[in-house]
């Protein structure tokens, strides 16, 4: 989705068949899916690429698990072995678990170009496994399904191996939608032309929450999740080429298509502080983002934290 402008832009987005497709533009070090550029903000682009990538991790780390092929328990030691390869940005060891096909098919990149943006953007996210299942192995080529955590948000998928040599190697993958667990509060949230509807009221600091996503437009919507400081400037940031301070990364929903839901799972609560989300999906019809057009929410989680972020003012 273009982004000429705005807070956020967004590092990762699917295809219509839910795989991670991007390219990257060396020059400018724009992402880009299709025709749509991803990343023409550069205070951002470090703050989504670690998401990005942490997809991707969940994958190479499914591939040392599918190598295990036996107890799950062994294929859960070589999965965390993986993520703590991802936890030190062990770029090598990251390039080495992915084949051509898988970097085309994630990054939309060769080998030798993920080389050069790698290391500039190889970010810490915070990554953990919850569930390793439905493994399924078929000569060279395996599956296997696998729930993570990247920071507090889960990622579900289908994630496809290949055998080259002795070593699995990830090959595709497919997103999956993660079920609400019942401990968990879930929270609607609508997506139109353009504006998000929810009731922040039931989010607080005590339990965590999960965004039930509904599109109910016409276009294609997506949700950006962050932290900010409670004295943010939203519009100013929406247009802004700086970087604003204190900005934080939670989550991302990427595209969903009219008519279609999917969720967001937290598997902590919020904690107490100012939050935004917004869709920087562009609108064919007037060429802005959807977030210019009034497609963003603002609420704040009660607690001791969100007192505690002095204005400038105030600090003055």
């Amino acid at each position: 989705m273009p982004r000429e402008a705005g807070l956020i832009p967004r590092l990762l987005s699917s295809t219509v068949d839910a795989r991670l497709s991007l390219t990257y533009d060396l020059d400018d070090y724009a992402l880009r899916k299709g025709a749509y550029v991803i990343l023409p903000k550069s205070w951002l682009r470090r703050l989504w690429v670690g998401l990005a990538l942490a997809l991707v991790l969940g994958l190479v780390a499914s591939a040392a698990a599918c190598e295990e092929g036996g107890e799950e328990g062994d294929i859960e030691d070589t999965i965390r072995a993986a993520i703590d390869a991802w936890n030190a940005q062990d770029v090598e060891g990251f390039l080495a678990a992915v084949t051509d096909k898988g970097l085309q098919e994630t990054f939309g990149a060769t080998r030798e170009e993920a080389e050069q943006f790698l290391p500039e953007f190889f970010e810490t996210t915070p990554a953990t496994v919850r569930r390793v299942s439905n493994v399924e192995v078929s000569g060279n080529t395996a599956t296997a399904e696998v729930e993570y955590a990247f920071g507090i948000v889960v990622d579900l998928e289908r994630d496809s191996f290949i055998k080259e040599g002795n070593v699995w190697k990830l090959d595709g993958s497919q997103d999956l939608i993660p079920e609400i667990p019942s401990d968990v509060t879930p929270i609607d949230l609508g997506m139109s032309e353009f504006a998000f509807s929810l009731d922040p009221s039931a989010i607080t600091s005590e339990n965590p929450i999960a965004f039930r996503a509904t599109n109910g437009g016409q276009q294609e919507h997506e949700l950006q999740f962050v932290r900010v400081p409670a004295d943010f400037d939203l519009q100013a940031a929406l247009r802004s080429e700086e970087e604003p301070p204190g900005i934080e990364n939670i989550g991302f929903l990427e595209p969903v298509e009219p008519g279609e839901e999917t969720n967001m799972v937290f598997t902590q609560p919020l904690e107490p502080g100012r939050y935004v989300g917004v869709c920087f999906v562009e609108d064919p019809q007037t060429g802005q983002e959807h977030a210019l057009l009034g497609m963003f929410f603002d609420f704040t989680v009660p607690g001791e934290a969100a007192e505690e972020t002095p204005t400038e003012e105030a600090a003055e």
